[in-house]
């Protein structure tokens, strides 16, 4: 009937540092550091983000642009309403953990390449298997 078996009343801080560096703005390399918390108390599940990326702070602005990202991931079943988490990351499902890794680089003014890399895997009591996921993108901004 399209009633949610919990409730989704979810309680989800957000934590990002951020220092740069460089160039005539002070701004032109960074360091960044972010984590991200999800509780859900109907059922009690939660979820968690844990990352960081370094390298250039915008890349595109010119070839050689370039930043490399690490995150770690877990979220249970019922945490989030599963519409919502990453598409890429386990196909979008929740009760899931695992590892992201991305790096990007600039081509040219407005021309990134980007690469990232899943694994993931079931936390608890699923079929669904370990999944690898290996995705170039080409981006072109106008």
């Amino acid at each position: 009937d399209g009633t949610l078996v919990n409730s989704y009343d979810v309680i989800n801080p957000t934590l990002s540092l951020e220092y740069a560096w460089g160039g005539e703005k002070g701004d032109t390399y960074a360091v960044t550091l972010v984590s991200d918390y999800v509780y859900n108390p109907d059922p009690k599940d939660t979820g968690f983000l844990l990352g960081a990326k370094a390298g250039y702070r915008k890349v595109g602005e010119r070839f050689g642009d370039w930043q490399v990202g690490y995150s770690w991931r877990y979220l249970e079943d019922d945490a989030f309403l599963a519409a919502f988490p990453d598409s890429d990351s386990y196909s979008g499902n929740t009760n899931a953990k695992g590892h992201e890794l991305t790096f990007q680089m600039g081509l040219a003014k407005n021309v990134t390449l980007g690469v990232d890399y899943y694994y993931m895997e079931p936390i608890s009591g699923s079929t669904r298997r370990t999944e690898n996921l290996l995705q170039t993108d080409l981006v072109f901004k106008f």
